[in-house]
């Protein structure tokens, strides 16, 4: 159908497209080699408490692509894959409720680096994510899929605190470079 308006196709996935994404890029070098690495997307979902008593929400349901992979890890994804590329090896290890997984972990295996992608719908904590080389390391809470801001910290130094993103709302970002 694409092909036939001259349209394309392209997966929306707002923070790959935000300053603070580019940034985090740029400064991956100084703080290399990175060995470890691992990415957080919690947030007890609105409707799990729903999901156990049996009502079963699109969030919820494998049918329309529901659940922690699909619906949270997935920002996790598009991050580790930008800023590292496509990793060697690839498993999930994940936490199953009626057919779906509530959370999980997805394992990035990299020839120098390992990275733990967290995605859950069934757990509360402000998530944090860190990505940590040997001459320092950058960190920063909250969703993968807004990066808020974030943090460098360099052996030795005071840590440097980064908010880019030029819009308050996530996807504008992504609007604005899509047209190009």
């Amino acid at each position: 159908m694409a092909d036939k308006k001259d349209l394309i196709i392209v997966e929306a996935i707002t923070n790959v497209y935000l300053e603070n994404y580019k940034k985090i890029k740029e400064e991956l070098n100084k703080i290399a080699p990175i060995h470890i690495v691992s990415l957080n997307y919690t947030q007890y979902s609105s409707r799990y408490d729903a999901f156990l008593e049996g009502k079963i929400a699109p969030v919820f349901d494998p049918k329309k692509d529901g659940g922690a992979l699909m619906d949270l890890n997935i920002y996790n994804i598009h991050l580790a894959a930008g800023l590292f590329g496509l990793p060697d090896k690839v498993k999930y290890y994940a936490n199953m409720q009626k057919g779906i997984d509530t959370s999980g972990i997805l394992h990035l295996s990299y020839p120098d680096k390992q990275v733990t992608l967290i995605g859950s719908k069934d757990s509360y904590v402000t998530p944090r994510s860190f990505i940590e080389g040997e001459k320092g390391s950058i960190y920063f809470d909250g969703s993968t899929g807004t990066l808020d801001n974030f943090t460098v910290e360099m052996r030795g130094q005071k840590p440097k605190r980064y908010n880019l993103n030029k819009y308050s709302h996530r996807m504008v970002s992504e609007f604005t470079a899509l047209p190009r």
